[in-house]
């Protein structure tokens, strides 16, 4: 099998890691306050970056991060986590996560009740584009980024009605 030859070295990280196998020093949480629980997962929400968010904090403050291939770890997926509604979902919340992470580029001047104006024109691109796509992984990567705006729309509408302000 491909992946019990394939070979690479420990490297450092210049991207924040992501997903299941991870681990710093408690100290690291300690000095950086940890992860940001706006940004993890709760019953009903697949919001999901407070791993990502942190790592983009320790890179950002000179921390030094770093792959090793040797740490392995074996996670099941249960079966709704294959499933394309769970996508959808993830992608969504995603969305909604980048938003209360980085908030709205300061530098937008168009809004309407607290939402930038592209973003509903992405949604009718996308929109269209996934209802005219007629090759099906095509047409549901287009539905996937339909549902990233939407999840944008929705956390920016969420969020306080001052242009480019952050959730943080």
């Amino acid at each position: 099998m491909w992946f019990l030859t394939w070979e690479r070295k420990p490297d450092p990280l210049t991207e924040p890691p992501f997903g299941t196998n991870m681990a710093f020093q408690k100290k690291v949480f300690e000095k950086y306050e940890g992860f940001r629980t706006d940004l993890g997962p709760r019953p009903g929400s697949e919001i999901r970056n407070e791993d990502t968010e942190f790592g983009h904090r320790l890179l950002a403050a000179g921390e030094r991060l770093r792959y090793e291939p040797l740490a392995v770890v074996y996670h099941s997926v249960p079966e709704n986590r294959v499933q394309k509604k769970y996508f959808l979902a993830w992608w969504f919340d995603k969305a909604r996560a980048d938003i209360r992470k980085c908030g709205i580029a300061s530098d937008t001047r168009l809004f309407v009740a607290g939402i930038p104006l592209y973003l509903f024109r992405r949604l009718a691109v996308w929109t269209v584009r996934w209802i005219v796509a007629v090759e099906p992984s095509l047409r549901f990567s287009n539905k996937i980024k339909t549902w990233t705006v939407a999840g944008q729309i929705l956390e920016c509408y969420r969020q306080p009605r001052e242009p480019g302000s952050n959730a943080d």
